[in-house]
């Protein structure tokens, strides 16, 4: 019979670290497939990706008038219709204060698509590789962060109006309750 020795403590480390990495990928991969019937982004009933046409986005009802196409940029921190219920429109915030949600990059829309939904997915396929590289380095600080994807509306892409996709994380929820949960009050941890 053989004995090990015990495996060194940087090896129990990363050992460790990989188990946490592995969860919060699942994690995210679970939170895209499940928010919103498989949706975890808006798609709009007007112009720049926010309530589907039947009234959803992340579990927050459409707005009432269409919601004109702001490109937000890699860094940028906004408030949004689809996370806030109070917020009206899209409008950049400073990432020091209050805000729901910060922009970790941008993807260019390509192809054509026949609904609102079919946009809202590859919209959230566009983000899921950024997303997911962008959650792999905040640090654990007990707050569940959440992948967002801000897209133009099915006519304003097909226009030409409006062809990237702001792919961002806040804190804010899929369901009613979570729409106008916490806000971020500082830019995103672990750049």
């Amino acid at each position: 019979m053989t004995t090990r020795a015990p495996a060194s403590p940087r090896v129990t480390v990363l050992a460790l670290a990989g188990v946490l990495l592995a969860s919060a990928a699942l994690a995210f991969t679970a939170v895209l497939a499940l928010a919103d019937g498989g949706d975890a982004g808006p798609a709009e009933n007007g112009t720049d990706g926010r309530a589907p046409a039947d009234g959803k986005a992340l579990g927050v009802a459409a707005p009432a008038s269409p919601v004109p196409y702001v490109r937000l940029r890699a860094g940028d921190c906004f408030d949004h219709p689809g996370l806030s219920r109070d917020v009206t429109k899209t409008e950049r915030r400073r990432c020091t204060g209050p805000h729901d949600g910060e922009v970790v990059a941008e993807r260019r829309l390509k192809g054509t698509f026949r609904s609102e939904r079919d946009l809202r997915e590859r919209s959230l396929a566009l983000c899921a590789d950024a997303a997911r590289q962008r959650l792999a380095r905040i640090p654990q600080d007990g707050r569940a962060y959440r992948p967002y994807a801000v897209h133009p509306a099915l006519g304003t892409y097909e226009q030409r109006e409006g062809t990237t996709v702001a792919c961002a994380l806040t804190l804010r929820g899929a369901d009613q309750e979570a729409a106008d949960g916490p806000e971020l009050t500082a830019p995103l941890p672990g750049a």
